[in-house]
């Protein structure tokens, strides 16, 4: 009669208990992934309804602040997309961009949600130190005196909030961060030509960051998205990030679609209209 385990059994134990191991990790690994992206979802549609309570009480969507060039504080703070203006039209709907591969996708900001929804600016600009604003006007400026002053409209339950890109609070480059420390984009666009109704989902030029309309049916009556990028802080977008921060991170053999979507798996997005 044996009175014990063999080498052999013994070295299958272990690999049969390391295996075991090895699943039950795997397991809670993703289980956290879940419970993050849940954790980002909710933050996002906190934010969604920021933006929604903004439009519902101003009576039009926070401004599209410009990205390529931070303006001064007193010039027109930002670069308000107006439909009725025809070249405003042709940015929204993505009529300028011929190679999305090259020509950067500016229907964006990573600082309008800082400023509209947070009121993170100095107070010499909207009027409120501190979070909060005074009234904004339609073109994206703010009544600095008289009024009443509104709070933030979005609160981070998470790591992030707001974070000021320079020591000088007049400057405006402050943005909103999310839980994994990179800066929310807010999406702006408009459908169709400029004298013809949508007659079909090739009419419906949303952005390819927020996703595809063929696909998602949410988007085709979408007037506005909010995206974190995740994980691994890279939207998918390589003509506004830069190929190389994409093949640093995903491997220098792949192409430039191949890249991008896998770039844009972890991403959250959130539209509203």
């Amino acid at each position: 009669m044996r009175r014990g385990f063999t080498i052999v059994e013994l070295l299958i134990s272990l690999l049969i208990i390391a295996l075991l191991i090895g699943l039950l990790a795997i397991g809670f690994h993703r289980l956290g992934g879940t419970a993050t992206r849940t954790a980002e979802a909710q933050e996002l549609a906190a934010l969604r309804t920021g933006v929604v309570q903004f439009q519902n009480e101003f009576g039009f969507l926070p401004p599209l602040v410009d990205d390529m060039d931070p303006l001064d504080r007193d010039a027109a703070r930002v670069r308000y997309l107006d439909p009725s203006d025809p070249d405003d039209f042709d940015v929204l709907r993505g009529a300028t961009i011929v190679d999305p591969d090259a020509d950067p996708d500016m229907r964006f900001s990573v600082y309008s949600l800082a400023y509209y929804v947070m009121g993170g600016l100095d107070g010499a600009i909207d009027g409120v130190e501190g979070e909060g604003f005074r009234k904004p006007r339609a073109n994206g400026t703010f009544e600095r005196v008289g009024g009443t002053a509104s709070e933030a409209l979005f609160r981070p339950t998470g790591d992030g909030g707001l974070r000021y890109l320079d020591s000088d609070l007049t400057t405006g480059r402050v943005v909103l961060l999310d839980r994994h420390g990179n800066p929310y984009r807010y999406y702006r666009w408009v459908n169709g030509d400029e004298d013809a109704e949508i007659t079909g989902i090739e009419d419906i030029n949303v952005p390819a960051v927020v996703g595809d309309p063929t696909q998602n049916p949410e988007l085709r009556d979408a007037t506005f998205a909010i995206v974190s990028a995740g994980r691994d802080g890279l939207f998918g977008d390589a003509a506004t990030e830069g190929l190389p921060a994409l093949q640093n991170a995903y491997g220098a053999g792949l192409s430039v679609d191949e890249l991008q979507r896998k770039a844009r798996q972890d991403n959250v997005v959130e539209v509203g209209r």
